[in-house]
């Protein structure tokens, strides 16, 4: 079974606006099993139609487990690493993992 993500707002529903791109605030929430290359971040299920950049407030986190975030522009995914630097295993399972995001784009 691949990553499902489900989205939430944090705090207020803010969008905030930075010229012609919009920017959105969510907390991911991930379950299932991680896939090698990430998993993907569609634009729709954040009210955009197209997604320009990511920014992470701090790492993947169940609380007691820590995966660090990178987005891949390229494949609309975003990759998970570990502490060492080398990409989460394919198949580790991802449930109850959250992280909080602001995305930008239009």
């Amino acid at each position: 079974m691949a990553v499902t993500t489900s989205y939430s707002i944090l705090g207020v529903d803010r969008v905030a606006f930075l010229g012609r791109e919009r920017a959105v605030r969510r907390r991911i929430s991930l379950s299932g099993t991680y896939a090698t290359g990430g998993f993907a971040v569609t634009p729709s299920e954040l009210n955009l139609s197209k997604i320009r950049w990511i920014q992470f407030h701090g790492p993947a986190t169940t609380g007691s487990a820590v995966s660090f975030p990178s987005w891949d522009e390229t494949n609309s995914k975003i990759k998970l690493f570990t502490a060492t630097g080398t990409e989460f295993s394919n198949g580790g399972a991802t449930t109850n993992y959250t992280l909080d995001v602001t995305v930008g784009g239009q």
